[in-house]
């Protein structure tokens, strides 16, 4: 009996090693798997300039315009730039707009010499300030009066997506980007809004494959609503996949990018980590000690060209608070 319908994923290529250097942008699942990356000894920047719904704003992040002073909004005190999500936010805006620079120029040095780049597309639904006069990627709790809201259309999302995938490849030849459908649906925008918003981007993400080589799709929007259809893989608010879900579509990832190495050196981590994740009993704290460190020798005589120092600072903090 089949309780789901399930696709093949073919294999990518081209492999995520445990020597490569990773950047994920965008909206969710760029930022779940980053997470996940994380964790390996891995080079990772993760959503470094923030969170990034829509795909001309995330065009424009990378072209790293710096930002300006005279564009930002000011909220009891505060001020966020509307190009950047309100993880960036300062008592001024010429300090905000330092921030962002200083983080713009140490994102672009390390996409310079980068391997992967996860991107994921959040929503075609755009809004538009109107006394700036231009399109946003966030209102940052101004009135709603400054905005309007619109559907962008197929042609202007690839024209800026080309742009900046043109530009990339150009200044960085081997850098290989993986494509992904968000599957958080934006129920704020209608469930109907949504499916054509959803539509667009995922047509806008089969034109970039098809007309670069070194652009690859992941259908992790396709998994969670085919393969994981059923409610039990949300979250409470129904909109979020949840841990299972993620962990799912994680393993998929796992099959379709990483090398032989980097699948082994995951398992081996996970191992690690429910034994970090473990709270002995206060006379067996020693005990759990010394087979931490036991089993991250075997480790490390496992993968001897692996740099450990992400797991050994993990280690010590458990120890630590022990």
């Amino acid at each position: 009996m089949l309780l789901q319908t399930s696709f093949p994923i073919p294999a990518s290529p081209d492999k995520i090693t445990s020597h490569s250097r990773v950047i994920s942008m965008g909206s969710c699942f760029a930022e779940n798997m980053g997470t996940r990356l994380e964790n390996l000894p891995l080079e990772v920047k993760n959503q470094p300039l923030g969170t990034i719904f829509h795909p001309i704003t995330l065009a424009r992040i990378l072209d790293f315009i710096p930002p300006n002073p005279k564009e930002c909004y000011e909220f009891q005190g505060f001020f966020n730039h509307p190009d950047f999500s309100s993880r960036f936010t300062q008592s001024s805006a010429d300090s905000l707009c330092q921030e962002i620079q200083e983080i713009q120029s140490t994102t672009k040095e390390f996409l310079q010499k980068a391997d992967w780049l996860i991107l994921t597309f959040g929503t075609s639904f755009r809004y538009f300030d109107n006394h700036l006069n231009k399109a946003i990627g966030n209102c940052h709790k101004q009135a709603n009066s400054r905005f309007s809201k619109s559907l962008a259309s197929l042609e202007e999302m690839g024209a800026a997506m080309e742009g900046a995938l043109e530009k990339l490849n150009t200044l960085i030849p081997s850098l290989k980007v993986i494509l992904t459908v968000s599957p958080v649906r934006h129920t704020k925008e209608g469930m109907p809004e949504n499916a054509v918003s959803k539509s667009l981007l995922r047509v806008l993400a089969d034109a970039l494959c098809k007309k670069h080589e070194h652009v690859q799709y992941f259908p992790a929007y396709e998994i969670m609503l085919d393969e994981l259809r059923d409610y039990r893989f949300y979250e409470s608010d129904m909109i979020h996949p949840n841990k299972l879900a993620q962990d799912y579509m994680y393993q998929k990832t796992k099959e379709t990018f990483f090398s032989t190495e980097l699948n082994d050196l995951d398992s081996a981590w996970h191992g690690l980590a429910r034994m970090l994740d473990h709270r002995p009993h206060p006379t067996k704290i020693e005990l759990h000690k010394a087979n931490i460190l036991s089993a991250f020798k075997r480790i490390e005589g496992q993968f001897p060209a692996i740099d450990f120092s992400k797991w050994q600072a993990k280690i010590k903090a458990q120890q630590g608070s022990l």
